[in-house]
């Protein structure tokens, strides 16, 4: 068994923190305005192909050119399917949730809340962009790979 280098001690008393380092250059580093920026890459799940249903609030990292699409899939109005309050659905190119419970029949437009279009076009974006599902689409028409949602971050520095 080898014996690891020896290091010189540090004194943990003056300048040193074991979770903040230097006091003296955190010190200087706040009084000088200074921000520290930490990148995260993000990581990838699995490969998505283009008008794939992914879920609403997904990240999806596209690997060609844009612009895209955002869409709603696998939502339409079945006159013979019984609807509850809060359901989502598509009808005439909007994406509608019930303000009622049994909902039947033709699509009435009186037991509905019209909240957005079903398919959003045209918005720009570069390979290797994240974008947002976003809350109301499940698909974008593009390929790519779906991301793992890391934005929180657990912190558990203290400043004393």
């Amino acid at each position: 068994m080898s014996k690891s280098p020896s290091r010189p001690a540090r004194s943990l008393r003056k300048s040193a923190n074991p979770d903040l380092g230097s006091l003296t250059a955190h010190q200087h580093n706040e009084a000088a305005g200074a921000q520290k920026c930490i990148i995260v890459e993000p990581a990838i799940e699995r490969a998505v192909i283009a008008d794939e249903q992914v879920g609403p609030g997904r990240l999806i990292k596209i690997s060609v050119v844009g612009p895209y699409s955002l869409k709603l899939l696998g939502k339409a109005y079945a006159p013979g399917n019984k609807y509850g309050f809060a359901d989502i659905v598509t009808d005439g190119g909007f994406i509608y949730t019930a303000s009622e419970d049994n909902i039947t029949g033709a699509f009435d437009s009186d037991k509905w809340i019209k909240v957005a279009p079903d398919t959003i076009t045209g918005i720009p974006a570069d390979i290797g962009d994240v974008i947002p599902t976003g809350r109301w689409h499940n698909a974008i028409d593009k390929a790519g790979f779906l991301v793992e949602d890391d934005t929180h971050i657990a912190h558990n520095r203290q400043r004393r």
